[in-house]
Order: C-alpha cells, then sequence, then structure tokens
C-alpha cells in the first residue's frame, strides 16, 4: 500500500460535484496533497455528477481523454 506522497506517476482526481461531501473533500485532499508535494496531479470536478460519473458519462470520458493526452 502507498501513501499519497509516494505515488510518482500522474494521477487524475475525477470527481463528480454531486458525490457525498465527503468524498469531494476526499479528491481535494489527495489533489492538495500531491501538489503541496510537487507531485503530478490533476483535479476535475464535474459539476451535477454523480459518484459513478453515470449521469455525466461523456464529459468524464473527454476530460479523461484530454487529461491522457496532456500527460503523454
Amino acid at each position: 500500500m502507498y501513501t499519497m506522497i509516494e505515488i510518482q506517476c500522474p494521477v487524475l482526481f475525477l470527481q463528480g460535484g454531486d458525490d457525498n461531501p465527503w468524498r469531494c473533500a476526499d479528491a481535494r485532499l489527495g489533489y492538495d496533497l500531491m501538489k503541496r508535494n510537487g507531485l503530478p496531479a490533476t483535479h476535475i470536478e464535474i459539476p451535477g455528477g454523480d459518484h459513478g460519473l453515470d449521469n455525466v458519462f461523456e464529459q468524464a470520458v473527454c476530460h479523461s481523454f484530454d487529461w491522457l493526452t496532456t500527460i503523454l
């Protein structure tokens, strides 16, 4: 098991804005921790998205492809 500051590969925190507040806070905290330690991380919160991003699937896919293109 790794801690957040041990992860060296780019990480995408893709979050639905309508997920429960604890999960949203966890994603933001993970992102902030990685950025403060100079690690490659991106945080995207899709407004109206649920936990599984089922209701914003196309937006989630577009963000994922954009992020993959950026890190490659």
